[in-house]
């Protein structure tokens, strides 16, 4: 800037806290571990050399505050050093600095791939993040990174005199600021912060409009009204009494909030009748109908969903209903990776030299086979890599057995039907190469398309059914524990996950059976068969925390396939609020957690039958045909008898 005014104690502490913060919160998402530990080099928002050096001395010392200055420095050019070339040169320029650090690190650092590195880019104070990324490889060229050197050579060189009258020239040009500032108040939102003045220099002073309380402002709306409105137009909120409203009365606080209207008949005939369901499968005679229930409320990164759940099992919508209730305001965290498929090739009794014929051609591969999915590249998906994986030796020399996998990006599909196709079409390729292949197909087991959510609750606000938050903490790890040392119990803890997923699936149109093999197959990725969750109890700050942790191979899709097929599968959707696929996988992982959460605290406290024997005995009275107005007296007859029967 011409006019070069800062107040430097202020902007470090700002940049400082505002770093710490973000790497509190980063370890919040990593369980409490030492992320220090594990990072090879990071990256800073620089706006100058000495201030990356004394924010980098803080964050060594959030883990490890007995660091020496002499340590402390030898890390700083180890990790840090190589990402500051760039900065070094030119000076602080703004929200590039981040970026001008990255390309300093890939120039530098010619090996870095598969390196971790922490990033983290500053807002002045307004905003802030900080991340983990790893570099698959590098995409500086050595011709670019020639380049880098020829632009830093190829500068003009000025003195500190010369760059004092370009600057006071642009003072004089552009002169000094002779405005004024008119605001209106009636026009500005109580709560809300506006331009009062600008100073000679050019720099900016803002007010808070302070909130009105009751009294009425523009458009006779109060400030309690506008905010109660505007929670009104937040797609999702929960209902206390959800469930003991009538189905009716459901559907239009569901209407309500979606501020659009549902389709009834769809919801009553099940979204198909039989002609219809005689072109989807085959011999049919008619049709078989679930109910569908609602999850009113799960807060989910911050962003409040209702979750349709296609089941006949009593108590899994209640469950994680209840969660979604007993966690508020706690977020889930749920995040998840690209939507990737992969497709195989089985290549039968191969030499390593033909498997080195694939490798030189694996460019020329991908451009063919993205001809298969050109509108899918166009989205930004398409076949992203090939990978050729041993499966087994043969009995026939130095012949052995691989699998040719293709990594396809499916964009917003589930992906089935292109992952087939463009399997089948390398087999192609590579049987015309004369080599042996036998069958194509895609795999279910999608690892490169995996979601994670997880949960981090203070104990103390576990306390539940009379029993203190830690005891509810301690007996919940005590259960996963038990599933974590016996195979018995962990295919029934997994099962309960599944409960909740499998739900979800249903009610949109997802292939549940599909994601069913991979989850179990998940569970076995460490050797033998282990429940997916993961529970611990973790110290931060001197405070207690349950973390509870879930991550899944998800394949689901939000666009064609089964969804085109049944109305009710976009209804569904249109209830969660049109979720992305990537969204739509971490609300269905996160069902998976809440359900086995539920499932967890409801044994180890009370038992898993006191819960279940209440829908029970709404099933046996359903049966009986009890009249409404009997119900109470009936289910306290047979709750005094203990005899559900």
């Amino acid at each position: 800037s011409e006019y070069p005014v800062v107040d430097g104690k202020n902007s470090m502490d700002l940049y400082i806290n505002a770093m710490k913060e973000c790497y509190k919160l980063l370890k919040q998402k990593a369980g409490g571990k030492n992320i220090f530990e594990s990072t090879d080099y990071l990256c800073f928002h620089t706006p100058f050399y000495k201030m990356i050096q004394k924010a980098f001395d803080s964050l060594v010392k959030v883990d490890k505050p007995n660091t020496t200055a002499q340590e402390a420095a030898s890390l700083f050019l180890k990790k840090v050093e190589p990402s500051l070339f760039v900065s070094k040169r030119i000076g602080n320029i703004y929200t590039g600095s981040l970026y001008a650090c990255l390309i300093s690190l890939l120039y530098k650092i010619p090996d870095i791939q598969n390196k971790n590195t922490l990033l983290f880019s500053y807002g002045s104070g307004l905003c802030s993040t900080m991340l983990q990324a790893q570099v698959i490889s590098n995409p500086l060229s050595k011709s670019q990174i020639t380049d880098i050197d020829n632009m830093f050579n190829s500068r003009i060189k000025v003195s500190p005199e010369e760059y004092s009258k370009v600057m006071k020239y642009k003072e004089e040009t552009y002169g000094k600021w002779r405005g004024k500032i008119e605001v209106d108040l009636n026009l500005i939102a109580d709560n809300t912060f506006y331009l009062e003045a600008i100073d000679d220099k050019w720099r900016r002073s803002y007010k808070l409009k302070q909130l009105q309380g009751e009294t009425l402002v523009k458009n006779n709306i109060s400030a309690i009204e506008r905010i109660n409105n505007i929670d009104k137009m937040i797609p999702i909120t929960q209902e206390k009494s959800f469930h003991k409203m009538t189905i009716n009365d459901r559907r239009e606080v569901i209407q309500r909030k979606l501020n659009d209207s549902l389709d009834h008949s769809l919801l009553e005939s099940g979204g198909i009748d039989s002609e219809q369901g005689d072109k989807i499968i085959e011999n049919v005679i008619g049709k078989l109908s679930l109910p569908l229930g609602i999850v009113p409320m799960l807060l989910i990164n911050n962003q409040k969903y209702m979750v349709p759940m296609c089941t006949e099992e009593p108590s899994v919508v209640a469950a994680t209903s209840s969660i979604g209730k007993f966690f508020a305001p706690h977020s889930f965290i749920a995040s998840s990776s690209p939507n990737m498929m992969i497709g195989q090739v089985h290549l039968l009794h191969v030499q390593i030299s033909e498997v080195n014929k694939i490798r030189e051609r694996k460019a020329s591969m991908i451009n063919e086979l993205n001809n298969c999915c050109q509108s899918m590249v166009k989205r930004g998906g398409g076949v992203k890599d090939i990978r050729i994986r041993e499966i087994s030796d043969s009995s026939n020399g130095n012949f052995k057995n691989y699998s040719l996998d293709v990594i396809i990006n499916v964009c917003d599909a589930m992906g089935a039907n292109i992952t087939n196709t463009i399997a089948e079409k390398a087999k192609e390729i590579v049987t015309f190469m004369g080599i042996k292949t036998g069958i194509s197909i895609l795999s279910n087991y999608c690892i490169e398309r995996t979601t994670e959510s997880k949960f981090m609750i203070p104990v103390e606000h576990l306390s539940w059914k009379g029993h203190k938050g830690i005891e509810v903490a301690e007996k919940v790890i005590e259960a996963y524990q038990f599933a974590k040392t016996d195979m018995f119990r962990a295919v029934t803890h997994n099962k309960g996950i599944m409960n909740g997923i499998d739900a979800v699936c249903l009610a949109t149109g997802q292939d549940w059976r599909a994601i069913e093999s991979a989850a179990h197959a998940y569970a076995t990725r460490k050797g033998g068969y282990q429940p997916l969750t993961h529970y611990e109890i973790v110290e931060m700050e001197g405070k207690k925390y349950l973390m509870g942790m879930l991550e899944l191979p998800v394949a689901v899709g939000t666009i064609g396939g089964t969804i085109t097929k049944n109305d009710l599968y976009r209804q569904a959707l249109k209830i969660m609020g049109n979720p992305s696929t990537q969204v739509l996988s971490e609300i269905i992982v996160t069902v998976g957690l809440a359900q086995n959460f539920a499932a967890l605290r409801a044994m180890a406290i009370e038992g898993i039958q006191k819960g279940h024997m209440k829908l029970h005995v709404r099933a046996i009275m359903n049966i009986a045909k009890v009249p409404e107005h009997l119900e109470v007296a009936c289910f306290r007859f047979m709750s005094a008898r203990n005899k559900f029967n």
